[in-house]
């Protein structure tokens, strides 16, 4: 199991979201599909995960009700893959989501 460092990005990331995304995912997507996601919406929160300085996966997420937080994309690249990045991903994501009063 690789140690990943996890660090919350901020909308100025949008492109490094998208990349990975694109690195990860079919058909490629640019970076207004994820503006249009988060368009309205609270509590927005992105991660990057990060092994040698070098980023490798993200998790995203989003308020979708009152007392409700939507995990909704989280990728690995394929040479990151079987590492438990994206456990580590998904854990500081609910782990966020714990720290803004939502529930389990």
């Amino acid at each position: 199991m690789a140690n990943a460092d996890i660090e919350i990005v901020g909308q100025d990331e949008l492109e490094l979201i998208t990349a990975l995304y694109n690195d990860i995912f079919r058909p490629p997507k640019d970076a207004d599909f994820f503006r249009r996601r988060f368009r309205g919406r609270l509590g927005v929160v992105m991660l990057v995960a990060h092994l040698d300085r070098k980023p490798v996966g993200f998790a995203t997420g989003f308020n979708l009700k009152p007392s409700t937080f939507f995990a909704w994309l989280c990728g690995v690249l394929p040479a990151a893959r079987r590492c438990a990045v994206a456990s580590q991903l998904m854990e500081a994501l609910h782990q966020w989501a714990r720290d803004q009063g939502y529930r389990n």
